[in-house]
């Protein structure tokens, strides 16, 4: 998975749905990218949101894309409905919660509903060359991020190499002019 794809979509996503949802306060978003056991996990998370930080946590490890966006969405909401004053820092979302909790079980159909009509409603309003642009940046920073990788192993290689020289060389100098010396009492 190419995490620089999903980092685009969401970057492009963001600014629609920021707007439809009617939100002020920004969002952070975190990704996790290496959580296999959860990624293998078919009740695993995909996604949450935590109101004391104002943060969307986002679990890719082999996801599709636009699952992820529609995840993202349902956060966002969330995310919508905290800064509304319609959930607090304290609510408990302990197993059952949605259930459990009339006010709660409104929020997520809200969440549920408007997260997934928010995808489908910029994704059928892109235009094809929009598309295409956000394909065309995500191979023009793909391309970068590796020559940018190259360039740095090619100058690790070549501060090894000088790394190694340095050394030869500061041995041969230590050799020619630093004799040992022996001196009584010493044992060497």
């Amino acid at each position: 998975m190419n995490i620089e794809r999903i980092k685009n979509l969401i970057r492009a996503f963001y600014p629609f749905a920021k707007t439809k949802l009617g939100f002020e306060e920004p969002v952070k978003i975190r990704y996790i990218t290496n959580d296999m056991a959860n990624s293998q996990d078919p009740f695993g998370k995909t996604a949450y949101y935590n109101p004391e930080q104002k943060s969307v946590t986002l679990f890719i490890l082999n996801r599709h894309p636009k699952d992820i966006l529609r995840s993202f969405a349902h956060e966002l909401t969330h995310h919508a409905q905290h800064c509304r004053g319609d959930i607090s820092q304290e609510v408990s979302t302990q197993e059952g919660y949605a259930q459990n909790d009339p006010h709660m079980r409104e929020m997520e159909k809200e969440a549920y509903m408007e997260g997934g009509m928010l995808v489908r409603d910029w994704t059928d309003t892109l235009e094809e060359r929009e598309r295409e642009m956000l394909l065309e940046n995500e191979d023009k920073q793909h391309k970068e991020v590796e020559k940018t990788k190259k360039t740095l192993r090619d100058n690790e290689e070549v501060n090894d190499m000088f790394e190694d020289r340095r050394n030869r060389l500061n041995k041969k100098l230590m050799d020619k002019f630093i004799k040992p010396t022996k001196k009584e009492g010493n044992i060497g």
